[in-house]
């Protein structure tokens, strides 16, 4: 990987646990089709987290998260976490989505009145309402109620220290 150029980098990263359970979700029927069968959410995300075995894609998970590890280490390079710009809509913490918020704006060169800021934090994760376009759930954590004790023994052994290079566990027991 070669210089920024100058430029800022904004890398914006999340607990692929809760990404892994997102993409069983979102892949279900391509994970079917090639599968052959219907399959529980169970198959599908174990389908998810070993999928760097048997992928053809551009790009396995691993290697993605691996970049994302080299990009975070460039100069100029920011990183900001989806569990801290969520917010508490999404399980999260308002005065750490508003920091986030500010922060990320202020590297894209975006001066955000108080009211500003605001109103972007009570519409980042969905409308008044509730609902969101893009969050099927949209919650921090919520990796825990699909990830049964096998799913985290095929997970260390696709992705060993992974969470604890990303930050997200202080060591492998959990």
């Amino acid at each position: 990987m070669g210089d920024t150029g100058g430029y800022e980098t904004i890398l914006w990263i999340r607990d692929p646990r809760d990404v892994f359970v997102s993409a069983a979700y979102w892949l279900s029927d391509q994970i079917e089709a090639e599968l052959g069968c219907s399959a529980s959410i169970d198959e599908k995300l174990m389908w998810v987290i070993q999928l760097g075995r048997r992928s053809n894609s551009v790009q396995t998970y691993q290697e993605m998260y691996q970049r994302a590890l080299a990009w975070a280490e460039k100069p100029n390079t920011y990183l900001f976490r989806f569990e801290d710009l969520i917010g508490k809509k999404g399980g999260g913490d308002s005065l750490t989505q508003r920091d986030n918020i500010g922060a990320l704006a202020s590297v894209l060169g975006i001066q955000l009145s108080k009211k500003e800021l605001l109103f972007v934090a009570r519409n980042l994760w969905g409308n008044a309402s509730g609902l969101s376009g893009t969050f099927r759930n949209g919650t921090i954590g919520s990796w825990r109620a699909h990830f049964k004790p096998e799913h985290k023994v095929a997970f260390k052994e696709e992705f060993h220290d992974l969470l604890i290079q990303l930050g997200y566990e202080q060591d492998n027991d959990s």
